[in-house]
């Protein structure tokens, strides 16, 4: 009989250490559903450059991000270019697709075109999302933030 109780106390204090672990996670947010993000809009705040690091998108070149949940797609403006792409919300996963994008060249602000095409990259290769209020973080497979975004004013 004891040796029933040690082995439960046992399974039951290794469940409790593993939903631990789960619920620390790396830090706060949770992972957006197709609810949370159906019809929102976010500005594009920083992109992975060079090094993975995040680097701040200029002040006065807009970037965002549109999401049509309902039409399985994500739309905007790339700093330069209006680009849309299909976008698969899971559970856990946010994917996007190929993106078609405008082709306009733009001198306007300085470095404009390096940051498009920044942004363009980090789409590809986001794997999954973690919003936290109104800042969200577009993660690579390997939990590496490739952009933060901030929920935009309506």
């Amino acid at each position: 009989m004891d040796g029933i109780i040690v082995r439960g106390l046992i399974a039951a204090s290794l469940c409790l250490s593993l939903a631990g672990c789960a619920a620390a996670g790396d830090g706060a947010g949770i992972a957006p559903t197709a609810a949370a993000l159906a019809d929102s809009r976010w500005r594009v705040a920083a992109v992975a450059g060079e090094g993975g690091r995040l680097s701040d998108v200029p002040a006065d070149l807009r970037v965002d991000l549109a999401f049509d949940v309902a039409a399985g797609s994500a739309s905007g403006s790339a700093g330069c270019n209006r680009y849309r792409a299909s976008a698969s919300v899971g559970e856990v996963r946010l994917v996007f697709g190929a993106v078609a994008a405008s082709k306009r060249m733009c001198a306007q602000p300085v470095g404009g075109m390096a940051v498009e095409a920044r942004f363009l990259a980090a789409l590809a290769a986001v794997a999954r999302a973690r919003i936290d209020g109104d800042r969200m973080d577009l993660l690579a497979d390997d939990g590496a933030a490739v952009l933060a975004l901030v929920r935009a004013a309506d």
